[in-house]
């Protein structure tokens, strides 16, 4: 099938690295916290995915400005999350 489901067995891996991402500030650490933001937001985990992409959107701003494209991203998902 696919997509979210095929990362199911992959979940306790992506959880550990995003928590190993959050003691970083860099853009690889924004990459990680995004992508790990939008996996629990398509797996039903809102309440995870909400604090990833409001750290995601912490470091995009501070990282690569208000305008960027990541930051935009960011937040768009974050506001899904939220509805």
């Amino acid at each position: 099938e696919g997509g979210i489901l095929e990362l199911q067995h992959l979940e306790r891996h992506i959880l550990f690295l995003t928590e190993n991402a959050r003691a970083r500030s860099d853009s690889q650490s924004q990459q990680i916290l995004f992508f790990a933001g939008a996996y629990l937001y398509q797996s039903g985990n809102y309440t995870l995915a909400r604090i990833y992409l409001e750290e995601s959107l912490t470091l995009s701003e501070a990282i690569f400005g208000r305008d960027s494209i990541k930051t935009i991203l960011s937040l768009n998902l974050l506001a899904l999350t939220l509805n």
